[in-house]
């Protein structure tokens, strides 16, 4: 679960709190549409809620539909390089993930990660002992538990398209998961005005004309709250 999606769940549960205890009806309206957008100028008679309502439906769907497709894409990549690459497990970090797709293999062989790592330690370090050279070796290169050596660079390209389209929709996801945000803090927004429009319309104005006891003509307004 992604911070953004996280900050959703917690705006709406601290709304849902809050809600009872609303000291106005403009509040009441706002956290209302902080918790369903919409739900505060529906409340208030305004059918532009319906608006924030469809947009929050669409936007749930389309992250929805990019969330699935980076999962599709995720599993793709894992499947190419299980079946591709010689490597025993895809339980890895992000950045051997990202190695994977670099190099062909992981070893001291052309374009290998380790001889990459091998050439610059001696260009970086030159006076590293011999005792030093195996140290720094053994923490910065992978073991042969950890190893891969592709069996072609079409299949290493294709891991590498599938791990890029899945970060793409992740990152597409997670902008929806934005606008899902900003649209329940537009409803929250817009119903507080819609709040204040009604209770506009809902006042009372009456007018009369009276006398005095000295028969002066009196003109009175009452204003009902």
């Amino acid at each position: 679960m992604n911070s953004n999606f996280k900050i959703i769940i917690l705006i709406f549960l601290l709304s849902a709190m809050c809600l009872h205890a609303a000291p106005s009806p403009k509040a009441k309206s706002f956290l209302k549409s902080i918790i369903i957008p919409g739900w505060g100028e529906v409340s208030n008679g305004d059918k532009t809620g319906y608006i924030h309502f469809a947009a929050e439906i669409l936007l749930f769907s389309t992250k929805y539909y990019y969330q699935n497709q980076a999962d599709v894409y995720n599993t793709n990549a894992e499947d190419c390089a299980l079946k591709y690459s010689g490597i025993e497990s895809m339980n890895i970090t992000n950045q051997h993930k990202v190695d994977l797709g670099k190099y062909d293999s992981s070893g001291y062989g052309p374009n290998g990660y380790n001889a990459y790592i091998l050439q610059s330690m001696h260009y970086d370090y030159p006076d590293l002992t011999e005792q030093e050279q195996i140290d720094f070796l053994a923490e910065h290169t992978y073991s042969d538990e950890l190893g891969w050596d592709w069996d072609s660079g079409a299949h290493r390209a294709k891991y590498r398209v599938y791990r890029k389209k899945n970060m793409d929709f992740k990152d597409k996801a997670k902008v929806m998961t934005s606008a899902i945000i900003m649209n329940h803090l537009a409803s929250g927004i817009h119903s507080m005005f819609s709040s204040a429009r009604k209770a506009n319309k809902n006042k009372q104005v009456k007018f009369g004309v009276s006398t005095n006891k000295d028969d002066n003509l009196l003109l009175t307004a009452i204003v009902r709250f």
